[in-house]
């Protein structure tokens, strides 16, 4: 029995450290070991991540000789077009309690008598003129009497849940003009230009952009939940994929996306394109104490305490023409970003509905 109170008590005790608010408080961004400016931080790094990898991607596709067919659209991808990031963090946590209780009533043995079928010769000999070609015949065989075990149980049970969401919010316009004169105004254009076979940032290039206070560091579990920051986004993989195949369009006179009075007369293809990037990091913790007694059974069928932490990294980054007067996306390809951050929305909302 002590055994058994210790492991659970160091199951609890690993579970309220994992970060986990149990669903009864507003979720903290970093975890439950990492400290408070852990949080802090993450945003930071993320955000550095997604200016770098969208600002590295411009100036790549830019340099690319496939990702253009004509000069002419190059040129204009560069000055009138702009790209809209939007950022979200979301963290779930969840709990439920369903204890369980059996009330057993004891009972004797049932005693059950049947037939059954035998198929086989017998030692019954067969008389008459078939005596000579047939040895037996199918017989029937009484088995004897059974004793099969027997009970009534009464479950009883009960189901107690809560949850909390929070949910963290940014966005950031950039003209994709801006994007390469920000590149050229450090070292990072050439650097960039030379490696733009991988898109991914270290911690020393994230920091290049800008240096965080006190120089502070995200933890390994920190880098870790925040896939985002140790990933290739795709973004340039896609960019060059897409912006090449919006001039085929155009050739053939589909989705025109020129600025201002010329909307109707563009060379590059659709009024806008998206690009969304999603990282989903589920923790789960169980705590079973089973009793099975001669009169009384307890949580034999579903866990008893479950906890469930949820942190979901969401990405969306549109490019399209952007508005001469404001510096910003169209309003038909500001649409298209707005309804995929709605389609976003709903995921999320599915994604909330935690049966653990």
């Amino acid at each position: 029995m002590k055994n058994k109170f210790y492991l659970t008590s160091v199951a609890f005790a690993s579970l309220a450290l994992g970060g986990c608010g149990f669903g009864l408080k507003v979720p903290e961004i970093q975890e439950g070991w990492d400290s408070p400016q852990d949080g802090e931080t993450l945003i930071r790094e993320i955000s550095k991540t997604v200016y770098l990898s969208v600002e590295k991607a411009v100036v790549c596709v830019l340099q690319d000789g496939n990702a253009f067919e004509s000069p002419v659209n190059r040129e204009k991808f560069e000055k009138d077009w702009a790209a809209q990031m939007t950022l979200q963090l979301t963290i779930l946590e969840s709990t439920t309690l369903s204890p369980g209780l059996n009330l057993n009533t004891p009972m004797h043995n049932g005693i059950v008598n049947f037939s059954g079928e035998y198929f086989g010769s017998t030692t019954a000999a067969v008389r008459g003129p078939w005596g000579g070609l047939v040895s037996g015949y199918p017989s029937t065989y009484l088995w004897g009497p059974l004793s099969v075990a027997q009970s009534y149980n009464l479950g009883l049970g009960g189901k107690a849940s809560t949850q909390s969401t929070r949910t963290e919010t940014a966005g950031a316009s950039f003209s994709v003009q801006q994007l390469v004169q920000n590149a050229k105004k450090t070292n990072r254009y050439q650097m960039e230009v030379e490696s733009c076979d991988n898109q991914t940032f270290d911690e020393a290039e994230r920091d290049r952009l800008y240096q965080n206070e006190e120089s502070k560091k995200l933890s390994k579990t920190a880098q870790f939940l925040s896939l985002i920051t140790n990933n290739d986004l795709k973004i340039y993989e896609w960019l060059k994929t897409v912006l090449r195949i919006q001039e085929v369009i155009a050739g053939l006179g589909g989705g025109a996306v020129g600025v201002g009075k010329d909307s109707s007369k563009g060379i590059i293809g659709q009024n806008a394109i998206t690009h969304e990037v999603s990282f989903l990091v589920v923790t789960d913790g169980q705590v079973t104490p089973q009793w099975k007694l001669v009169r009384v059974s307890a949580n034999q069928n579903s866990p008893f305490f479950d906890t469930q932490r949820q942190r979901t990294h969401d990405l969306i980054v549109t490019f399209g023409p952007r508005d001469p007067k404001t510096g910003k996306l169209e309003s038909a390809a500001e649409s298209q970003h707005n309804a995929a951050l709605y389609g976003l929305s709903n995921v999320n909302g599915i994604r909330g509905v935690i049966q653990p």
